[in-house]
């Protein structure tokens, strides 16, 4: 890798076993190998970056390896898209309140500025899993931006390629509150479907209205980020959709540890179960921003099906949004 970075003194981050220096244009992230422990992969991630060239995946810029170090140089980026929600979740206080500690969190993202982010997002998806790989770890602090219309899909250290990977598929994947339902009952012949999930929880924070935490943003999995556990994510999920019927999640109902935990008999109001009207009602009380918008409100529908069978494929999602 030729070191024609800016000589300008980098900004220095240690997270887990991944080294940043953040120039003024430039990345420099440094794996230390003996620190790295599965799912994370720097030679997966190496080899998947230099197979990948698309508008919206984060280019590699150059690379170099020793038998300790993976080293990876890319673009730098204004901001994640955690970052960039966080900007845009203005505090309001309620002036006939004594107490103005309690605030309220509106979106100021307008809807087609959001749209226009989450369709960059699915077209990088699409593009992707034409390519055979599985992200893994679809979150806004894995996708970058420049503005709303430059959005890319970065940090590909747990994706799994299954041109190159023979071995059984991880479920030790994901991330708190974005993590696939069928992932938390070791469902390990999933595919393309867990990102979509994950893109679908992402979508609801960017269509929620108001909040009172930034790190709770979604009315659907309202769960704060650094708090949440597979446990919590379960019996969340259970209680906003209601329990799946074996029809309604065949690839886990018919699991012995799911039935020990939870029973084999499933609820009467299990979301997609209930008349169409009603599931819209309900996703429009979880995200305002597209009340009375029932063609991005299927859309999402379709992206939370228990059964990832039945989950829409980021192609699909591209000609819906």
């Amino acid at each position: 890798m030729t070191n024609k970075t800016n000589m300008t003194t980098p900004i220095k981050i240690q997270t887990g076993c991944a080294d940043l220096e953040l120039f003024p244009d430039i990345v420099v992230k440094r794996i230390d190998l003996e620190l790295q422990r599965p799912p994370h992969n720097a030679h997966t991630e190496l080899e998947i970056l230099k197979t990948l060239s698309n508008k919206h995946v984060i280019p590699l810029l150059g690379s170099e390896t020793s038998p300790r170090y993976v080293t990876f140089k890319f673009k730098r980026y204004q901001c994640d898209l955690n970052q960039f929600m966080d900007q845009h979740w203005k505090a309001k206080y309620n002036p006939y309140l004594l107490d103005n500690s309690t605030k309220t969190y509106s979106n100021t993202i307008p809807l087609d500025h959001s749209t226009v982010i989450i369709r960059q997002i699915i077209e990088g998806l699409v593009y992707i899993h034409g390519n055979g790989i599985i992200h893994r770890d679809v979150k806004p602090q894995n996708i970058m931006l420049n503005s709303y219309n430059e959005v890319v899909l970065g940090d590909f250290g747990i994706s799994y390629n299954r041109n190159l990977d023979n071995e059984a598929k991880t479920c030790d994947c994901s991330t708190s509150i974005y993590k696939a339902p069928e992932l938390l009952f070791s469902v390990s012949n999933y595919k393309f479907e867990i990102d979509i999930w994950a893109l679908a929880v992402l979508i609801s924070q960017l269509w929620n209205d108001k909040t009172q935490s930034k790190s709770k943003s979604s009315k659907v999995i309202d769960i704060d980020f650094d708090e949440c556990s597979d446990i919590k994510l379960v019996l969340t999920l259970f209680d906003k959709f209601g329990k799946p019927s074996n029809e309604d999640w065949p690839q886990v109902t018919k699991n012995e540890s799911f039935n020990g935990m939870f029973g084999n008999v499933s609820s009467d109001n299990f979301l997609h179960r209930r008349p169409i009207d009603e599931q819209l009602i309900q996703v429009y009380k979880w995200m305002p921003l597209i009340t009375d918008n029932p063609k991005l409100a299927k859309m999402w529908l379709r992206m939370v099906k228990f059964d990832g069978n039945l989950r829409i494929s980021a192609e699909q999602l591209l000609v819906s949004i």
